[in-house]
Order: structure tokens, then C-alpha cells, then sequence
């Protein structure tokens, strides 16, 4: 289904995705009326800026960027509808948007490229599958991408995160220092901004919403950034909503 801007899977039992085309960011994640996702009520939905929340899709660059808006510009611009919502057999609900070169973005990224994005609704999971074609026949072009999570979480003081331990890391925005992860089980007590290496394949985060665990499954990604403003940094983050200890 899609109302106006929001593009709706639906797969019943009170489990549903939405996406907002600004920016194909996942507003919504439920699983049987459980929201996964946090989205703050000072998000603005009207294109003024990113929608401040759930999944968002950076490219083609991550963090602060001299070309043009930090984190790139895919997430500041509306996408297309390519295929979809699709109910298959299993039940599962799909939707597959793109996003083509433009003027706008050749204005800060001279290149010429196009990103699919299919997004599939499962009973239990979300399944991302991300494409990017170069049409540069003679130029090709490096890019970073992401998909910038916000979950939400009852206290993130009792989150556990598994599957890091012994990979290096560096802090956002430092420099290219690293670090060698020495816990098995990381808790966040504080503000923190890592961008973790050579990562394997799963990562755990444990007492979510109703305290089930989430399982994060990657392939041909390699990087994993973690990320809390904590109460002081989040408080000057103007729509992201008051916060308090």
C-alpha cells in the first residue's frame, strides 16, 4: 500500500514496514505490534532536511563531507518506486525503490550511477538487498555506504552487543588511530562513535522491545558503526527530542 509519501508492507498478524520515500528511510518496523525502530516526533517529514530516525540509507558518503551534506545525499532526496508492495507465496512483503543521478547530485558527485534498493518484509526479519550500477563506462568511482539504524530499545544500559570482540576500531571523525576491541560483550554507559573493521558476519544486541535480541547479518559489507549520543550531546541535537538521564 502507499499513502501519500509512506510506501507500506504489510504481511498481517500486526507485522508491517514503512518507508518514507525521502530518503527510502524505514520509518516504521513492526513485529506483531512491537515497534523496532526509533523515530524522533521532531523529524521532519516535508524534504526541509533527513528524516531524524529509523533505517537511513547513506551514500556516497559516510560522515562529515567537504562535497556536500554529511552523510551524502541519499537520504536528503526522494527516491522511486520501482516495484511493489509484492506479496510472494511465503507471505513475505517486498518493495524495491531506486535512486538515479540527477542534476542536483552531480553538483556534488560528478558521477553517473544508480541505486536499487529492495526491501523485503519477512515474519521475523528485514532483508536488505542494495545495488549500485556505475554508468561510467571509462570512470569508475569508489563510494561508501550505509544503513544508518536507530532501534529502539527499552534501557540501552541493559543492551548487550556480541560479535565485536578483537575487531580494531577508530572514532568517528579522528583519526585513522585504531583500537583493538577487548571485550566480548560491549555495554553502552556513555557516549560513544566507533567505527569497527573487518567485522564478521553477525552481531548480536540483546534485551530489545520485549527483550528478544537482534541479529545482524551482513554479506559484502565489512564495517559496523556504533553509535550513542548519550543524554548531554543528544539534548543538542535539535530533532532528535529532549532526552533525559
Amino acid at each position: 500500500m502507499i499513502y501519500e509519501n509512506q510506501i507500506v508492507l504489510n504481511r498481517g498478524d500486526y507485522t508491517s514496514c514503512s518507508i518514507n520515500v525521502l530518503g527510502a528511510t524505514v520509518t516504521s518496523w513492526r513485529i506483531h505490534h512491537q515497534e523496532q525502530l526509533f523515530v524522533s516526533r521532531e523529524s521532519h517529514f516535508s524534504g526541509i532536511s533527513h528524516i531524524r530516525g529509523g533505517i537511513s540509507f547513506v551514500f556516497p558518503h559516510f560522515g562529515e563531507w567537504n562535497m556536500g551534506p554529511r552523510h551524502g545525499f541519499a537520504r536528503e532526496i526522494a527516491w522511486s518506486l520501482d516495484k511493489g508492495p509484492e506479496k510472494l507465496e511465503n507471505g513475505d512483503v517486498f518493495a524495491t525503490l531506486s535512486l538515479d543521478h540527477n542534476d542536483y547530485t552531480h553538483s556534488l558527485w560528478n558521477y553517473k550511477f544508480k541505486l536499487l534498493y529492495k526491501i523485503t518484509l519477512c515474519e521475523q526479519k528485514l532483508i536488505f538487498n542494495i545495488f549500485v550500477e556505475n554508468g561510467c563506462e571509462n570512470f569508475p568511482f569508489e563510494f561508501e555506504i550505509l544503513q544508518h539504524s536507530l532501534f529502539k530499545v527499552p534501557d540501552v544500559r541493559k543492551c548487550e552487543i556480541i560479535g565485536l570482540h578483537k575487531c580494531r576500531f577508530r572514532k568517528a571523525g579522528k583519526s585513522d588511530e585504531t583500537q583493538l576491541e577487548d571485550r566480548q560483550i560491549i555495554k553502552i554507559a556513555g557516549k560513544i562513535d566507533r567505527i569497527y573493521a573487518k567485522v564478521p558476519r553477525e552481531v548480536t544486541v540483546s534485551n530489545m522491545m520485549n527483550g528478544g535480541t537482534l541479529k545482524i547479518v551482513r554479506k559484502n559489507t565489512y564495517d559496523v558503526n556504533l553509535w550513542n549520543p548519550w543524554v548531554h550531546e543528544a539534548n543538542e541535537i535539535r530533532d532528535l527530542g529532549t532526552v533525559s538521564g
